[in-house]
């Protein structure tokens, strides 16, 4: 099951790639809010980031990445790519919040597997808060680096993806809100799961 979720996930974003490299090089005339070019690079840097990820985990805790927190990130990129091509960013006034916010929820999930998986295996020696709070200034980190990139499509393109002072506030407001449910959520499942073993 957990290797079949693996390719399901990796054919989902190959399928992605091809349709927005085959509309980057005009084969296919789909229109679009911003730029396929930071579509791609979105999806691009998200994608290798997953399997450096994942490798570097199994290899130094021979523990692979949880699959769920893999389809996250498919979904996320997915959401991002449907409202890009079908002007949801421009017609939705809440699509780009909704955006952030399942952004930075699935990147709290891959975060929160790789940082687990390593105190499981004794190669860092965190508290279960330590991970959830580690889990969740990664996302913050991240969630900085999209914003910059947007400015970098903006200033090279001339699109307007960035948008105003408030809306990048908004941005990564709303990324650390989904960070934090995440956490919320997952604090919860294991404190349950704890319980359980000790009844």
């Amino acid at each position: 099951m957990r290797l079949s979720l693996k390719y399901l996930y990796r054919l989902l974003l190959s399928g992605l790639l091809i349709f927005e490299l085959l509309n980057n090089f005009s084969i296919l005339h789909f229109p679009l809010s911003f730029t396929w070019a930071g579509l791609i690079l979105t999806l691009s840097v998200a994608w290798l980031g997953i399997e450096i990820i994942s490798f570097i985990s199994s290899k130094l805790t021979t523990r692979s990445l949880n699959n769920s927190a893999m389809i996250a990130i498919t979904i996320s990129l997915y959401f991002d790519a449907i409202g890009d091509i079908n002007l949801y960013y421009q017609n939705i006034a809440s699509y780009d919040q909704w955006a952030h916010f399942i952004g930075g929820a699935a990147a709290t999930m891959v975060a929160y597997s790789f940082i687990k998986n390593l105190s499981l295996s004794s190669k860092i020696s965190l508290p279960k808060i330590g991970i959830y709070l580690f889990s969740i200034f990664t996302t913050t980190c991240l969630g900085s680096i999209y914003e910059i990139e947007e400015y970098l499509e903006d200033y090279f393109t001339g699109s307007h993806r960035l948008g105003d002072g408030p809306d990048t506030a908004n941005d990564l407001l709303l990324s650390l809100t989904g960070a934090v449910m995440i956490m919320i959520i997952a604090m919860a499942y294991n404190s349950f799961k704890d319980k359980n073993v000790h009844n």
